[in-house]
C-alpha cells in the first residue's frame, strides 16, 4: 500500500542490507527519505530525509541508490533530483 507513514512505502526504488545489525534500508523515492526496517518489525524508522523535498541538510528530493560501507559506517544516497550524493 503506498502512503507515508512508517509502515509504508511511496515508490521504493533500492535496498541495502547490514549484515551486522540486519537492517534493511529502503529508498522511499516519492516520500524523500531512507527507512530502516528490522526483520519481523510493523513499521520503520526515518534515518534520512522526510521533511519534504529540498536541499536543506535535513532533506532529500527523490532518493534512488544507497550504498552502505560498513567499515565507515557510513550510507551513502544517490539524490537524484538534487543531482549530488549525501552521506
Amino acid at each position: 500500500v503506498n502512503g507515508s507513514s512508517n509502515n509504508q512505502l511511496n515508490f521504493p526504488f533500492d535496498v541495502a542490507r547490514d549484515p551486522n545489525s540486519g537492517a534493511l534500508y529502503i529508498s522511499d523515492s516519492w516520500n524523500h527519505r531512507i527507512m530502516s526496517y528490522f526483520v519481523n518489525a510493523s513499521s520503520g524508522t526515518v534515518v534520512a530525509g522526510g521533511s519534504g523535498p529540498g536541499t536543506n541538510n535535513s532533506q532529500l528530493n527523490y532518493p534512488i541508490g544507497i550504498y552502505l560501507d560498513l567499515p565507515s559506517n557510513s550510507l551513502f544516497i544517490a539524490n537524484y533530483n538534487s543531482n549530488n550524493v549525501v552521506r
